[in-house]
């Protein structure tokens, strides 16, 4: 009696579903906790295992808050700032092939930026808006996180991190300021640097003289006691300049906390009289420079 082989029945639709469930590639693709992998129940379980599976929901909390759901919470300002700081680094790189960073032809390049170069007005606009937008949300965003207390355990490191961004932020905005080459570039930078305490700490000669009076713990206080009467100094239309080292010296034992001597402060009083003494010589030898632009009249290049 011969055997007859009869060609085996196609699976039923639900069999070849389920089989193609129980699959190893259905299996790789669809990972625990997902509600399209065998067995998925509705568990605080199964929700944990979608999120740590998944490689964009494993960045975040596998649980939130509420209230943390709401906009009003973080205002998107982290957000903004990183999706400006994409901003910026695109069209700071399309300025960068028009661009010579030398003071004989940056205010020639920026102006053929603007008029010569196609969607060039367009793009050095979203970069400068993008820049001052950055300098605003960034700071919102560091004034947030330190009402909401985000900044505390276990985020210290985050904290700092952030702080250093915001440093960074601000000098990039400032050293940017400078790169039009014009009247307004160039008198935002010549009076800050001029007014700024890093001028002072920057000087081999008051950081000698510093030394030699035994106030190396203080210099920095009294650096920032410096900048500090220059302001005021620049607010009061120079009423303040006769009386910068009394002033310095205040501010400088203020800041340490009253932990300063007499000797101290008058020694400390006396490097900032010569430091302010020796600053006004050089300002007046080495005044900054207005660049002009090159057309016949030799006229001032109009502010960017």
């Amino acid at each position: 009696m011969a055997l007859k082989l009869r060609p085996p029945k196609p699976p039923k639709p639900g069999e070849l579903w389920k089989q193609t469930r129980d699959s190893q590639v259905w299996k790789s693709i669809f990972r625990p906790g997902s509600i399209y992998r065998p067995g998925y129940r509705d568990t605080s379980r199964d929700r944990a295992l979608a999120m740590m599976n998944n490689v964009l929901y494993h960045l975040h909390p596998v649980k939130v808050k509420r209230h943390g759901l709401k906009l009003t919470y973080t205002f998107c300002l982290g957000g903004l700032s990183f999706f400006l700081f994409i901003l910026l680094t695109i069209t700071g790189i399309f300025l960068m092939f028009f661009y010579r960073p030398t003071a004989a032809s940056a205010w020639n390049d920026v102006q053929t930026l603007e008029t010569a170069v196609a969607f060039g007005s367009l793009v050095r606009n979203m970069h400068r808006w993008a820049a001052h937008l950055m300098v605003i949300s960034v700071f919102l965003h560091m004034c947030r996180v330190f009402y909401h207390g985000a900044y505390k355990a276990p985020r210290e490191f985050n904290w700092v991190i952030g702080i250093i961004l915001l440093t960074l932020t601000l000098l990039l905005s400032f050293t940017g300021y400078l790169l039009p080459w014009d009247q307004l570039a160039i008198w935002a930078v010549a009076v800050p640097w001029w007014s700024w305490p890093v001028a002072t700490l920057a000087d081999p000669a008051v950081a000698a003289a510093v030394l030699g009076v035994g106030l190396v713990g203080t210099l920095l206080p009294f650096a920032l006691a410096v900048g500090a009467v220059r302001v005021i100094n620049a607010a009061t239309a120079g009423i303040a300049a006769t009386a910068e080292p009394v002033f310095a010296a205040g501010f400088a034992w203020l800041l340490l906390g009253q932990q300063l001597t007499p000797a101290q402060l008058a020694g400390g009083a006396l490097v900032v009289a010569g430091v302010v003494l020796a600053q006004l010589a050089a300002a007046r030898g080495h005044a900054p420079t207005a660049p002009v632009s090159p057309d016949a009249g030799g006229r001032p290049g109009p502010p960017g």
